[in-house]
């Protein structure tokens, strides 16, 4: 055996470097951190969009309501959660419905400002909204003037949308 031989055998079986180790160490390290935040943006997305929707939608039951309804309460919308997703139906006075999926993957919460109920759980169950023709204001079910003055939306990052009962005023801060 030369010394040659002797000397390729030892190199073949050292192993990796330390340099090398760290090296891809810190690669993984990056490509974890970016799929992280992808994901994270990912998740904020479907939260501002449902935001935008349920501040979209609310708008236009208002304009609905000011131009159609012959009584109060035969125009109404509900957000609710269906298990999976948030979703969204508006009851029209003729009887028809339209129903919608405004979220995924997002929880949505609602209430006065200090004291919020999540949709969907129990006791909360789902928010109905419906405007009075005559003043333009948001009621509750009951016909009473709407004790919700905030929705708030979150997944990764939180929306929240500013209702004024009394007008009829909803204001989406991003």
């Amino acid at each position: 055996m030369t010394m040659t031989e002797g000397k390729n055998h030892n190199r073949k079986n050292g192993g990796y470097t330390l340099v090398e180790l760290v090296v891809v160490i810190a690669i993984l390290s990056v490509l974890i951190g970016l799929i992280g935040y992808n994901i994270s943006v990912v998740w904020s997305f479907n939260a501002r969009e449902c935001s935008k929707k349920i501040t979209t939608d609310i708008q236009s039951l208002k304009v609905t309501t000011l131009s159609k309804s012959a009584t109060f309460g035969d125009t109404y919308m509900k957000v609710y959660y269906d298990g999976k997703n948030v979703m969204r139906k508006f009851h029209y006075k003729d009887g028809s419905e339209e129903e919608e999926q405004i979220g995924k993957r997002v929880k949505v919460y609602y209430g006065d400002g200090t004291a919020l109920t999540e949709i969907g759980t129990e006791g909360g169950g789902e928010l109905t909204i419906t405007f009075d023709r005559s003043s333009g204001a948001i009621k509750d079910s009951s016909g009473a003037v709407s004790g919700v003055k905030k929705i708030v939306v979150e997944s990764g990052k939180t929306y929240t949308i500013d209702v004024t009962p009394q007008t009829g005023k909803v204001n989406q801060k991003l």
